[in-house]
């Protein structure tokens, strides 16, 4: 079996265009939240995302005649994967992969294709219902959620390997990400570049807004007083190569994938198994492949939704899986919200920098501590502490979980 590296990140978000940013401002707490500016929210009762801001412009990622087109989540995924690239050392001038044989697996709960259909809905709403039927059914073929978008991206990188795009729920980017890890552990690939992008939808904005699930002022993870999710919008991409591609190439790795575990509650379409029991046998998994033990693990990057049930549950699931005194847990969604589909991908990176950096950032907007949940939040403030390992946590609906432990780079 062959060992799994990550040699390059990348990363579009609302608190930065690369990853150097995104780390400086989150390190620092600073939030990405504010006032909805893409549509309309008047006839809500919740105004508040974490959105993108500035994209595309002019950038090193993208060339000036890419930067010149509309907001789309083409363009932040294409962001991220060429700067993952050029970290790893494999992007050409011609901002192309070197590797023609690169796989691509990405994860996306919508791609580009709901904000194109609510476009189109929008420029047709005077017309007759020929006209759209019409309209809409080559745009429905032409511009799908998925092959489109990965059509477009190993396009654009001359990449000529594997291409796959998933979509499970909240938990689809760390899907890609520890699948992208398995080909490479068996052998089947050496390098795929992975991760997830999502951007901010009026249909699922609302959609939630009605059920009350969203939070009116700020995300407060763990919090006693917390109020639901913050919606937030992101593109995060993995370069990972096998041990062997590492060493022939003299590539310098950033951390090694120590294990990754999946699970499914098969309890709820929405709401986690109430014990935690799902994400707890995800979390074992991911301990078991990695040959760790839960006192090995020095940091967890919680999902973290700022959701009364949900932060409950995952807190049930730390305590079961590392007992009585979990190790330090940051909730990166307190800063940069919920991306949906990119969100475990997001807080995949988050997870790498840790090990990198020795710097866990702080859960923000953490007040007062709920009981049901007595967990370490490193409140606020972010806290120096060497990390060897750090662990990453992901539900979604479905009942889908995923867990990825990170480690030193020591080949």
């Amino acid at each position: 079996m062959e060992d799994v590296y990550v040699t390059g990140l990348g990363i579009v978000s609302p608190l930065g265009h690369d990853t150097p940013a995104f780390w400086e401002a989150l390190v620092q707490g600073i939030s990405g939240v504010g006032p909805v500016t893409r549509f309309e929210t008047d006839w809500l009762a919740a105004h508040i995302a974490a959105e993108i801001r500035d994209f595309p412009k002019p950038s090193p990622f993208l060339t000036p005649e890419e930067a010149q087109n509309p907001f789309a989540g083409e363009w932040l995924i294409l962001s991220a994967g060429r700067e993952a690239l050029k970290q790893a050392g494999l992007l050409t001038e011609k901002k192309q992969s070197s590797k023609p044989d690169l796989e691509i697996i990405l994860g996306s709960n919508q791609g580009d294709f709901v904000p194109q259909l609510e476009k189109r809905v929008r420029a047709l709403e005077t017309t007759e219902a020929s006209a759209i039927r019409r309209a809409m059914v080559p745009m429905m073929l032409s511009e799908s959620a998925f092959h489109e978008l990965l059509l477009k991206l190993a396009r654009r990188l001359n990449a000529g390997g594997v291409e796959c795009i998933l979509s499970n729920a909240c938990s689809t980017g760390a899907y890609a990400i520890s699948l992208a890890a398995e080909r490479i552990r068996q052998g089947k690939t050496e390098a795929v570049l992975c991760g997830g992008v999502e951007i901010l939808s009026e249909v699922v904005y609302a959609g939630f807004s009605c059920l009350r699930a969203l939070a009116p002022a700020c995300c407060q993870p763990f919090d006693l007083h917390r109020q639901g999710i913050v919606f937030g919008e992101a593109a995060a991409a993995f370069m990972l190569e096998s041990k062997s591609s590492v060493l022939a190439r003299g590539a310098q790795p950033l951390a090694k994938i120590a294990g990754w575990g999946w699970s499914s509650d098969a309890h709820h379409l929405s709401a986690p198994h109430p014990e935690g029991r799902g994400m707890a046998l995800a979390l074992q998994r991911a301990l078991k492949l990695s040959g760790l033990k839960p006192g090995q693990i020095d940091c967890l990057v919680a999902h973290g939704t700022g959701t009364l049930s949900n932060d409950r549950v995952e807190a049930a699931a730390f305590l079961e899986v590392f007992g009585k005194n979990p190790p330090p847990v940051t909730a990166p969604k307190s800063m940069v919200g919920h991306s949906m589909g990119a969100a475990s991908a997001v807080e995949a990176l988050v997870g790498v920098k840790i090990v990198e950096r020795g710097i866990i950032p702080p859960t923000m907007n953490f007040q007062t501590p709920d009981p049901d949940c007595p967990l370490d939040c490193v409140p606020n403030t972010a806290r120096r502490r060497a990390v060897t390992y750090c662990q990453t946590n992901a539900s979604s609906f479905g009942g889908n979980n995923v867990s990825i432990i990170f480690g030193p780079p020591e080949l």
